[in-house]
């Protein structure tokens, strides 16, 4: 049996395989393509413990399930309960992803952070995120900020508080931007921009309820899991000096002057 420790925001996650001789070359090339794609998050150190675990093993059928509107699904993964979980060779990439998404989510939940969709860059040691759906601007801000910061994230970023501090933290998901590197170190928050597609360039301190409604806005929220959530986010946005608005125009070159005169002021 072959197993791997990942380090994901200060969690530790056992991948265990189980090989069979019937299966072993589409079951070697799996854990190599696994071990490829998380090769940034692999822990070099065996922890004492895991804060959860996932075990795969091959299964001669699928098992096709049916809910009440009679959609079908194909099970890629099993749940013992919210620290173990079987799953199979047979899965794709994608579903490996959701898999691993679930699992942080339930850890997250239970030990406190959130997971949001933001791109985020390095500035004077401090972590900008920079939060919005999909086409709200996410990648242009870190695109035009990358000849003066370290980028983090393009799509995904995990927020936990470690020793009385807020602290970010990259993630394993693949990102519509791969030129940046990866790691499995936190990195202290600096500022939290929600992003505005507008008619002028604009900066400005937000109030508290907007900082609920965006960061639920942005967030993956499990149903059965948003009271812990929603804890964790009450006391989050306690910090008056993380949340502003940044409405921005089309004009690119517009934006990357504003934010290389901002970068001074960081």
């Amino acid at each position: 049996m072959q197993t791997l420790f990942l380090q994901i925001a200060d969690f530790d996650i056992r991948l265990s395989f189980h090989t069979t001789s019937d299966n072993l070359n589409s079951e070697k090339h799996f854990i190599k393509t696994l071990t490829k794609k998380l090769k940034d998050f692999i822990s070099t150190e065996i922890p004492s413990s895991a804060h959860a675990t996932i075990k795969f093993c091959s299964k001669p059928s699928y098992s096709i399930l049916y809910d009440t509107k009679n959609s079908s699904f194909i099970e890629f993964f099993q749940v013992k309960n919210k620290i173990y979980y079987t799953s199979f060779y047979h899965i794709s990439l994608y579903q490996f992803y959701s898999l691993l998404a679930h699992v942080m989510n339930m850890l997250l939940s239970k030990h406190g952070g959130i997971m949001v969709h933001a791109s985020a860059t390095l500035i004077q040691g401090k972590a900008f995120l920079f939060l919005g759906h999909s086409g709200g601007g996410k990648s242009t801000i870190i695109s035009l900020l990358r000849n003066k910061s370290t980028t983090l994230a393009d799509d995904y970023v995990i927020i936990r508080k470690m020793k009385k501090e807020y602290v970010a933290y990259q993630t394993p998901y693949p990102e519509r931007e791969e030129w940046f590197s990866k790691s499995q170190n936190p990195f202290q928050i600096g500022k939290v921009y929600f992003l505005k597609k507008g008619l002028k360039i604009s900066e400005k301190v937000i109030a508290n309820e907007s900082k609920v409604n965006y960061l639920m806005e942005n967030a993956p929220l499990p149903e059965n899991e948003k009271d812990s959530y929603v804890k964790f986010i009450m006391n989050f946005i306690a910090k008056e000096s993380y949340f502003y608005e940044f409405t921005f125009p089309k004009n690119k070159t517009v934006v990357k002057n504003f934010l290389q005169h901002a970068y001074e002021q960081f």
